[in-house]
């Protein structure tokens, strides 16, 4: 239900009342308002800590990418030396 009535904002344009209301709402979906202080649930604080959530995801998967091209190579030298 809450994501038909977040459908039918986004189709409407309106003011930044509107937008910091939508963004809220998304944050409220998202969870994202249970992990902030009750003084901090605005629209900037919401979309901060979602920038920094995917930021750190991000880096997870950089980590992740060159650990796993890492073993490949260290693989590859393993094998090369049986060869």
């Amino acid at each position: 239900m809450k994501i038909r009535s977040l459908a039918l904002l986004f189709s409407v344009s309106g003011s930044e009342d509107d937008l910091e209301y939508y963004v809220r709402e998304c944050g409220d979906i998202l969870g994202v308002c249970n992990k902030l202080p009750s003084d901090c649930r605005d629209a900037k604080h919401i979309l901060d800590y979602i920038f920094h959530q995917v930021v750190e995801f991000k880096k997870l998967n950089q980590v992740i990418f060159l650990l796993t091209i890492v073993s490949c190579e260290s693989e590859k030298a393993h094998y090369s030396t049986w060869t």
